[in-house]
């Protein structure tokens, strides 16, 4: 949010120093760099020769941003997905998923679906995660609301325990993302 304040700022500082050419050097450089420093956080950026157009991030984009800080900070984490509550990847960063995303995903849901009946059976509260343990791999099942999940893989003697401090970092800014309405999504 800062680094696109400060974009705001240097291009109308771009628009002004156009009026007076003994400084449009220096505000130019300024106003590019910074554009190359978005560009490169937000990949969906698109300038054109001269700086004076851009494109807003799309919720897929800012979404993909979003999991890859959080895969930058689990470094065990095999594949990261947000899925719906059908079963549907919503934004994914895989390293190691393959062809088995959509049955991964789907299996997330229904294990949220039996967790759930189970927890609610024992009088356990709300559902806030699963980790499924396998001798091959461990699938970690956070539950984001009623509609959204996230599933990390992670290697069968990873401690699931490893990855939930940034998982908690980054949990409000996915949420706050599925918030923020975002023109044409």
């Amino acid at each position: 949010m800062i680094l696109a304040q400060r974009m705001v700022v240097a291009k109308q500082e771009h628009s002004q120093a156009a009026k007076s050419p003994a400084s449009a050097n220096l505000f130019g450089n300024s106003f590019t760099k910074l554009a190359i420093e978005m560009q490169k956080r937000y990949p969906c950026i698109i300038l054109n020769v001269k700086g004076r157009e851009s494109m807003s991030p799309t919720r897929q984009d800012e979404l993909n941003s979003v999991l890859n800080s959080l895969a930058e900070d689990v470094k065990i984490a095999k594949w990261i997905s947000l899925v719906d509550g059908d079963g549907f990847v919503v934004a994914s960063v895989s390293a190691d998923m393959g062809d088995d995303q959509d049955r991964i995903s789907a299996m997330a849901v229904a294990m949220v679906t039996t967790a759930e009946r189970a927890i609610n059976e024992i009088g356990g509260g709300r559902l806030r995660y699963i980790n499924l343990a396998g001798s091959k791999s461990q699938n970690l099942i956070v539950i984001l609301n009623d509609e959204r999940l996230l599933s990390i893989g992670l290697p069968p003697n990873a401690r699931p325990q490893s990855a939930f401090t940034p998982i908690l970092k980054w949990i409000p800014k996915v949420v706050e993302v599925l918030n923020r309405k975002f023109t044409g999504s």
